[in-house]
C-alpha cells in the first residue's frame, strides 16, 4: 500500500508490502479499478492470462491478491486461477464473473480454488470488503507457511544439534575415559612422590573435564526440551559408595576430610535415575571441594523423609566448612551461567542442571549459607521402592573372580587395551574384537560370562551386532552391556529392544564399571 493515501475507511493496519494484481481484457475496466484503489493499495494489471502470468512469474513474491476477470480471449480467468494455485499456491484468488447461472459460476470457482467471487459489473464498496478479506487471507496464508518453514528449520537445528551432541559425546568422552582409567592404573603402579602427584592431577583434572561435559550437554538438551530421565532399579548405598570413590582423590589431594552417611532406616533398594541422582550429587560435592579451604570438611547427609509401601522421599545435604556465600549471591544461584566466585572458574551450569533433575525427579533443591560458616547445599527426591529387596551391601574394593571369559567390542584401539588391562587386574580373561563382524563371529564359537559392547563401530554398529548374538547361538542369554560414548537418551530406547542388559556411559568410574560386571555375572544362568 502506498505511504500517502488518508482513507478513513482502510486503517493504518491494512498496509501492505505487496501489489494487487488485476486481471481484464477490458481497458476500461483495468483503468477504472487502477484510479479507484491505486491511493490505498500498490496496484498492478493485465490485459491478458499470459500478461498476468508473466507478472507473476517475474514477481510473484510481491504480488498477494490476484482478481480475475472469469471470461477472457484464449485463455479464461479459470485457467489463469488453476495456474496461479498449482505455482503460487499463497496468493489469495478472487473472480469477478459476468455469469447469471450460478451452477456455471460454482463449477468456475470449484475450478480454480477461488477464495471469493463477485459479480460484474463490481461496485466499489462490495470489492473493497472482498479485497479486505483476501487481504487478511494473504496474511493468515504467508503467516502459516512462514511457520511452517520456521518449524521446518527448527527440526533441522534440532537434528544438527542432536548429531553435534552424538559426534561430541563420542568423540570427547572416549578419550576423557581412557585417560581417566589409565591414571586410576598408574595410580597403583609403584610411582615416586613426583610422579604420583602428576598423574594425581592428570585424574583429578579428567574428572572436572568430564563433569563439564556432562552438564554443558546436559543444558543443551534441556533448552531443547530432550532432557529425560530413566527408570530402573539401583542400590543407594552402592551409588553413595560410588560417589566416595570419584571424589577420593580430589578430596585426599585438597587435604579435607569426606564423609558420606546414610540414615540406617533407609531401605537402598529403590527405583529410579541413579545416573541422574549421582550428577547431582557430584555437581555439589564438587562445587564443595572447590570451595572448602585446606583442613576444612566436607559431608554428605542423606536422611529419610516420608514413606509408603509403594514409594521413598529422600534428603540428601552436601555441607562444607568453607567460606560461605554472600546473600545477593545466594539467590541467584541457580539460574544458568550464575558463578558463586569468579575466581573460581567453570561453566556456571551445574547448579542450574540440578535443580532441572531434582524438579524432572519430583523434589525440590536449596541453600543455606552464612559468611565465613560454611553453607548446605540439599535436595529431596521421590524414589519408588523395589519388589525385591533382600540384597545385602559389601564394599570395601571391587572383588576379583576367577574363570570369567568376557568378550569386548570397541573400534578404539586404545579404549580395548585400558578396559582389558583393567579387566585382567581382577581376574577375567578378555577377547576383543575391534567391529561387529569380529564380535558376531567370535560370539558364535565361544561362551562368554559377558559381552562389553562399543555402539558406534564400522561395518556393523553394537545395536546389529546384539541383535544378531540374541537371535541364535551359544550366547543368546549372555549379559550384554553397552559400554559407549554416547547418551543414553540419544539410543531412544533401543539398546533394550536389541537385547542389551545395561548401560555403561564414557567416561565410567572404576569401581562403578567393576560392580557393574560383577552384578551381571553373579546373576548368568
Amino acid at each position: 500500500m502506498k505511504a500517502d493515501r488518508k482513507s478513513s475507511e482502510i486503517s493504518d493496519e491494512t498496509s501492505l508490502d505487496f501489489q494487487v494484481l488485476y486481471v481484464d481484457d477490458e481497458a476500461k475496466a483495468l483503468k477504472y479499478f487502477t484510479k479507484t484503489f491505486s491511493p490505498y493499495f500498490d496496484v498492478a494489471t493485465a490485459e491478458s492470462v499470459d500478461e498476468a502470468l508473466k507478472l507473476l512469474e517475474a514477481k510473484s513474491s510481491h504480488i498477494g491478491v490476484l482478481i480475475t476477470d472469469q471470461r477472457m480471449p484464449k485463455k479464461t480467468g479459470v485457467d489463469l486461477l488453476k495456474e496461479t494455485r498449482a505455482r503460487w499456491p499463497e496468493i489469495v484468488t478472487i473472480l469477478i464473473t459476468a455469469y447469471s447461472n450460478i451452477d456455471d459460476t460454482i463449477a468456475a470457482i470449484n475450478q480454480g480454488r477461488v477464495f471469493q467471487y463477485i459479480k460484474k459489473p463490481w461496485e466499489p464498496d462490495k470489492l473493497k470488503i472482498k479485497l479486505l478479506e483476501a487481504i487478511n487471507e494473504y496474511s493468515r496464508n504467508k503467516y502459516n507457511i512462514q511457520l511452517e518453514k520456521l518449524n521446518k528449520e527448527l527440526e533441522n537445528a534440532n537434528q544438527v544439534q542432536k548429531e553435534f551432541i552424538n559426534m561430541l559425546s563420542h568423540e570427547v568422552r572416549t578419550p576423557i575415559n581412557v585417560s581417566i582409567n589409565l591414571a586410576d592404573q598408574l595410580l597403583e603402579a609403584p610411582l615416586s612422590e613426583e610422579q604420583r602427584e602428576h598423574v594425581t592431577s592428570i585424574k583429578i583434572v579428567n574428572d572436572n573435564l568430564a563433569q563439564i561435559l556432562d552438564n554443558t550437554l546436559d543444558y543443551s538438551k534441556w533448552a531443547a526440551g530432550t532432557l529425560k530421565l530413566t527408570y530402573v532399579d539401583f542400590r543407594l548405598d552402592e551409588l553413595l559408595q560410588a560417589l566416595s570413590h570419584t571424589f577420593k582423590l580430589q578430596v585426599e589431594n585438597a587435604g579435607l576430610t569426606f564423609s558420606n552417611t546414610i540414615d540406617k532406616d533407609i531401605n537402598p533398594a529403590l527405583r529410579g535415575d541413579p545416573d541422574r541422582l549421582l550428577q547431582v550429587l557430584i555437581n555439589l560435592v564438587s562445587n564443595a571441594i572447590k570451595f572448602t579451604p585446606s583442613g576444612g570438611v566436607v559431608s554428605v547427609e542423606t536422611s529419610l523423609m516420608e514413606e509408603n509401601e509403594r514409594s521413598v522421599r529422600l534428603r540428601f545435604a552436601v555441607k562444607d566448612t568453607g567460606a560461605g556465600i554472600a546473600p545477593e549471591v545466594l539467590e541467584n544461584l541457580f539460574k544458568p551461567f550464575t558463578q558463586i566466585r569468579p575466581e573460581k572458574r567453570g561453566t556456571g551450569l551445574g547448579l542450574s542442571i540440578s535443580r532441572e533433575l531434582v524438579s524432572m525427579m519430583g523434589g525440590e533443591i536449596g541453600s543455606l549459607s552464612e559468611l565465613d560458616q560454611g553453607s548446605e547445599f540439599w535436595f529431596s527426591v521421590n524414589f519408588g521402592r523395589q519388589k525385591s529387596s533382600d540384597k545385602q551391601a559389601d564394599f570395601s574394593q571391587p572383588k576379583k573372580v576367577e574363570n570369567m571369559r568376557v568378550l569386548l567390542a570397541d573400534d578404539n584401539r586404545i579404549n580395548r587395551l585400558m578396559v582389558e588391562d583393567l579387566l585382567t587386574r581382577y581376574g577375567y580373561n578378555v577377547d576383543t574384537a575391534e567391529n561387529g563382524d569380529q564380535a558376531l563371529n567370535m560370539a558364535e564359537e565361544t561362551k562368554y560370562s559377558i559381552i562389553l559392547m562399543d555402539f558406534q563401530m564400522p561395518e556393523m554398529d553394537g545395536l546389529e551386532t546384539t541383535s544378531r548374538i540374541r537371535a541364535n547361538g551359544i550366547n543368546k542369554t549372555t549379559p550384554v552391556i553397552a559400554l559407549t560414548a554416547m547418551p543414553e537418551n540419544m539410543l531412544s530406547g533401543k539398546w533394550e529392544e536389541a537385547g542389551v542388559n545395561d548401560f555403561i556411559s564414557k567416561p565410567f568410574e572404576r569401581f562403578q564399571f567393576l560392580e557393574t560386571i560383577r552384578y551381571w555375572v553373579e546373576r548368568m544362568d
